[in-house]
């Protein structure tokens, strides 16, 4: 499970991708199919507060998967 400290306050989709770890696409993937959660209103680079990537974490832990088995 990722803690709290392995983040910084506001990520970027590098910072993401090596949390998750995960490729930089893979997070470019996510975003762009409106997978991840809303990003900080920020002009410029993607980027995303802590807390709402370790809620969208959270939430994502609480429902069934889909696809393969």
């Amino acid at each position: 499970m990722l803690a709290e400290h392995d983040l910084p306050l506001v990520c970027f989709a590098d910072d993401l991708a090596a949390a998750l770890r995960c490729s930089r696409r893979t997070i470019d993937r996510l975003r762009h199919a409106g997978q991840l959660p809303v990003e900080l209103p920020i002009p410029g680079r993607a980027r995303w507060s802590r807390e709402a990537i370790l809620g969208w974490i959270a939430a994502a832990g609480s429902k069934p998967r889909k696809g393969r088995r």
